[in-house]
């Protein structure tokens, strides 16, 4: 490592702690090393061959393939992505997120009357957008998500025609559970009413990756050293604002020290590993709240 200038420490070889390297590297930037836990780097991005093409054991698509979104745009410069997503067609669709439905079965195989089927999507989808109108204001801070479509179905299910209200009903339930998966969510209950719409959908049909999600990571490590990746290394304390003896004889403010009790010093350090949203929170200094959104279900779905 060349003696000269700062010591940087990456926390975590995932997708961020690989870009935080390639960004330090293309501005000059050589003290730097990233520590990983796992014996692999590309965190939640995983893909490896199967039979004849290749499975993603973690992230499986771009979602929003157009200009404004920064994977994307690596995508593009290293030639990653088949003609069809790079088209200009596909950048402009407009989906905010969500996929479309041109003909939709129900769990037995039966095909759902079109006219049904798209007037439910249709509710559904206006009551989402209706949701991301509060983020100025307008709503209890504990409402949730869930709550306020469960409203926005007993609202609505007085004036539906009885003979569709069972088909109805299951397919809102499956919109809810769909939409549980693209808000990575085990329930919109625990999705805040207040800040949804603070979530910037960009436009342009999701798209895969051929040679697989992983070949990203593969082109991101390349622009650096290898060696600059360390793995096996998972951190166990962060000391810092200290005085810590390097092996140049240098004085550092931070400390980082492994499960296997060896230690790294630096300047500064970048955390790069994920801050899941849980159903708690932190207040007051580490104190520990339950945070768990209680919503009337009047509707259970």
């Amino acid at each position: 490592m060349d003696p000269v200038g700062p010591t940087v420490l990456i926390i975590g070889a995932g997708i961020s702690g690989l870009a935080a390297a390639q960004k330090l590297h293309e501005r000059g930037f050589r003290n730097f090393r990233i520590l990983e836990a796992t014996g692999r780097s590309g965190g939640r991005i995983r893909s490896r061959k199967y039979a004849k093409g290749l499975v993603e054991i973690g992230a499986q698509w771009i979602h929003g393939p157009s200009p404004s979104n920064p994977v994307f745009q690596l995508s593009t410069q290293y030639n990653l992505l088949s003609s069809e997503a790079l088209s200009e067609e596909n950048q402009l669709v407009e989906l905010e997120g969500h996929p479309m439905f041109s003909v939709i079965y129900s769990s037995s195989g039966k095909q759902i009357n079109r006219g049904v089927g798209e007037n439910v999507v249709e509710m559904f989808s206006s009551w989402l957008q209706k949701s991301r109108e509060f983020t100025k204001g307008g709503c209890n801070p504990e409402e949730s998500v869930g709550s306020f479509l469960r409203q926005e179905i007993c609202n609505s299910y007085s004036n539906w025609e009885r003979d569709s209200l069972e088909l109805k009903m299951a397919l809102l339930s499956g919109l809810f559970k769909l939409e549980c998966c693209i808000s990575g969510t085990h329930s919109m209950d625990y999705v805040a009413l207040s800040s949804c719409g603070e979530y910037e959908m960009l436009p342009g049909l999701d798209c895969t990756f051929p040679r697989g999600y992983e070949s990203l990571v593969d082109h991101i490590k390349a622009s650096f050293p290898s060696d600059n990746v360390l793995l096996n290394k998972p951190v166990k304390t962060i000391n810092w604002k200290g005085s810590f003896s390097g092996s140049d004889s240098r004085i550092y403010p931070v400390q980082v020290e492994c499960e296997n009790g060896e230690t790294f010093v630096a300047d500064h350090v970048i955390l790069t590993v994920p801050l899941g949203i849980g159903p708690v929170i932190w207040e007051n200094y580490g104190k520990v709240i339950s945070h768990r959104l209680h919503c009337n279900e009047i509707i259970k779905i």
